[in-house]
């Protein structure tokens, strides 16, 4: 069995939907995973395959795992590690998978993923966007987020940046919520240096 698939150009992170504890009510109902299973030929990935993924993810041996991973994603060929294309990573898993992460950082590979887990996004802010429902819920915090359209599939991502404001060789500055370009494959993504592989977000 493959843990990991392919994911917009990059290798893929699919977990159940029960992963999806820190989900809000629009997005349980919303969801492509229940809404459209039709979505995206990539993520036709069976409820009990992504179990299987889940499990081995959480009970298989570390370096075994992590091998694993850069293994099949060689067999992608892709150096993007794509975390949480589908799911989320529950309160109870958050520990271990931030040592997977460290473990594969190691590697000569790019980390990216999107999650509503606040303390992991805390712990990461370098791999992943935070997914909130709307521009107000980001309170001026530094990192990169994005905001589902839930109509067209597809997100909007934004970063606070630092303005620049005043003339006459002042220096004030003022903190601004700015939108990032980004493509939908993240290979391009990372090519150009847009969206998560924006430089200094």
């Amino acid at each position: 069995m493959k843990i990991v698939r392919p994911a917009q150009g990059s290798a893929g992170v699919y977990f159940p939907r029960g992963t999806c504890e820190f989900a809000t009510e629009t997005c349980r109902k919303e969801c492509y995973m229940i809404k459209d299973k039709d979505y995206d030929e990539e993520v036709r990935i069976s409820d009990g395959e992504l179990l299987k993924i889940y499990d081995t993810f959480t009970t298989m041996p570390m370096l075994e795992l992590c091998a694993q991973i850069l293994t099949e994603m060689d067999g992608l060929q892709t150096n993007i590690l794509h975390w949480f294309a589908s799911g989320d990573c529950k309160k109870k898993d958050m520990s271990r998978i931030l040592k997977i992460i460290e473990v594969l950082d190691r590697a000569d590979i790019e980390q990216i993923g999107f999650t509503r887990n606040e303390r992991l996004w805390e712990e990461r802010k370098d791999v992943f966007a935070l997914t909130v429902e709307k521009k107000s819920e980001i309170d001026s915090r530094e990192g990169l987020f994005a905001i589902p359209d839930y109509k067209n599939g597809s997100i909007a991502l934004f970063v606070y940046d630092d303005e620049q404001i005043g003339t006459c060789g002042m220096h004030e500055y003022q903190h601004t919520l700015e939108p990032i370009e980004h493509i939908v494959n993240c290979n391009s993504c990372f090519r150009l240096k847009v969206g998560c592989f924006t430089e200094d977000r």
